[in-house]
């Protein structure tokens, strides 16, 4: 999930944690995106 791993919706058909006050957002967030997707090699 991005963003954490608190969702704000509460959908009563998922199992993801829910909460209407999330912890912040992890700030190195992107850069943890970005070198995952760089590990999979992919290229355009």
């Amino acid at each position: 999930m991005v963003l954490g791993d608190t969702c704000t919706r509460g959908c009563r058909f998922c199992a993801v944690k829910t909460s209407n006050k999330p912890p912040p957002p992890d700030p190195l967030e992107p850069l943890n995106t970005a070198l995952a997707v760089a590990s999979w090699g992919y290229d355009l």
